[in-house]
């Protein structure tokens, strides 16, 4: 009935009748089979995964009841292959596949992908993933902690120059500030947060270079006072800027 419902296009019914299915014949790979497909359809990826899952755990065999299903996931995931998450789901595909090694090597490039705030998700379902899959026993599994080792201490050492860069932006220290955002960049170089630093820094500097240009004018022109209006304000906005002060001091020996 659930596989009538699906292929008339009422997912909710359909999910609903295969999962009565599952209740009923909790031990049948066959349903557990349709159910996957079921979810698939329904765009439910991580269900899906799992619902293939058991139907390996109640029949180690039932792989050709999945053969249908692993194609299309696999299918559905490869136009997302550049996401972390769908490299995790793509190397549960390949270990239901029984490819183990290249399950690993779609892990290894989930943990290089994986952006900065999300790690620790990432993280959990790495353990979760291996744990379930026995792979802790395969000769690739220590480097691939390795790697999350690494990963996990650039992000503790992008944390600190982060804080740093922020507190002196907020400051107004544009140099220490660059410095800092510089180093998350090395770190991370797909950092948002670190991004968006560097541009203000360069909007901050880009108005100050106006307020030098507009200085030197009224220097020019005898305009001392008015100049160190204008250095007041370049002084506010970068702190750390040596031209700043040269100028400043070149106003106020004229406005004296």
């Amino acid at each position: 009935l659930g596989q009538s419902l699906q292929a008339s296009g009422d997912l909710n019914s359909a999910l609903a009748e295969c999962r009565k299915a599952v209740e009923h014949e909790p031990h049948s790979s066959g349903a557990h089979a349709s159910l996957a497909e079921c979810l698939l359809e329904s765009d439910q990826i991580d269900a899906a995964i799992d619902a293939c899952r058991h139907v390996l755990e109640i029949d180690p065999d039932g792989g050709a009841l999945l053969f249908k299903i692993r194609f299309r996931l696999e299918q559905r995931l490869g136009q997302e292959s550049g996401e972390h998450l769908s490299l995790l789901h793509l190397a549960q595909v390949r270990c239901l596949q029984g490819q183990v090694d290249i399950a690993l090597e779609h892990l290894q490039h989930a943990i290089e992908e994986c952006p900065e705030d999300q790690l620790e998700n990432l993280e959990r379902d790495l353990r979760r993933h291996v744990r379930f899959f026995a792979l802790r026993q395969h000769p690739r599994y220590p480097d691939l902690l390795t790697l999350l080792n690494q990963r996990r201490k650039e992000l503790e050492e992008y944390r600190v120059h982060l804080a740093h860069g922020l507190s002196a932006l907020a400051d107004r220290e544009l140099t220490a500030a660059q410095e800092a955002f510089a180093h998350c960049l090395q770190l991370l170089p797909k950092a948002q947060e670190a991004h968006q630093g560097m541009a203000e820094i360069a909007a901050a500097r880009n108005e100050v270079e106006q307020l030098h240009k507009a200085a030197r004018e009224q220097l020019d022109s005898g305009q001392a006072e008015e100049a160190l209006t204008h250095l007041d304000r370049a002084l506010a906005l970068d702190r750390s800027s040596a031209q700043t002060a040269t100028l400043r001091q070149q106003a106020e020996e004229a406005h004296a």
